[in-house]
């Protein structure tokens, strides 16, 4: 078995969902198995845990997931505008998940929760659309990145490198310890890219776009 990869460990890109899925659709692809995406998913979740980062990797777009108690996974997808361009920046040093989430307090105020709550359907909508200003207006995290930001040293430089030089706004990506700055403009990315590599050499920084298919087998 030959495995190459361009998925970074403990980086927030979800190497161990990539690894999760690629196993389970090369096992049965190898067999002669015809397993659906909905059976992918449920296998897959099973195995890592949760649905957060099987279900996207196995569906493609933007994935909304929930596992009822006793039940199978729901999986609510939804396609992400072309015209969006993600900025990945990605630090020379990981954030493990055990890590991240040791930071986060376990107890939130029920203002938090509503708070974030109804960014829910602000972040999906602009993703479908392409929509910055509301993308930029919900990714206004008070949960997770106030705390786990601390686990980045990179985090403030390169955020402030990225809205001064045109993205709208920027986030942790996973738990970290990549960043993930949003833009529109081709050329703005563009530009952000090679501010980027100048400013922190250290770092690997790619434009990327959302994947609309999910995993694929390709015979070779």
């Amino acid at each position: 078995i030959d495995i190459q990869t361009d998925v970074p460990v403990a980086r927030g890109l979800g190497s161990s969902s990539t690894c999760v899925v690629a196993g389970i659709m090369a096992a049965a692809a190898l067999t002669g198995h015809t397993v659906d995406r909905a059976e992918l998913v449920r296998i897959a979740t099973e195995v890592e845990g949760h649905p957060d980062n099987v279900a996207p990797a196995i569906l493609g777009g933007a994935v909304c997931s929930f596992t009822p108690t006793d039940s199978l996974p729901q999986c609510l997808r939804y396609e992400v505008s072309d015209r969006l361009r993600f900025i990945t920046v990605i630090p020379p040093y990981e954030v493990h998940t055990s890590e991240a989430r040791k930071v986060v307090p376990q107890e939130i105020p029920l203002s938090t929760a509503v708070w974030q709550m109804g960014r829910i359907a602000g972040m999906t909508r602009g993703l479908e659309t392409g929509d910055l200003d509301l993308i930029a207006a919900a990714n206004d995290d008070r949960i997770q990145e106030p705390y786990r930001r601390r686990l980045i040293p990179d985090y403030n430089a390169v955020r402030d490198t990225c809205l001064n030089g045109g993205a709208k706004t920027i986030w942790i990506s996973g738990s970290g310890s990549t960043l993930m700055a949003v833009t529109d403009d081709t050329i703005v990315a563009k530009f952000l890219q090679v501010k980027l590599c100048e400013q922190f050499p250290k770092c690997d920084t790619h434009i990327l776009t959302c994947d609309t298919e999910g995993a694929q087998i390709e015979y070779l």
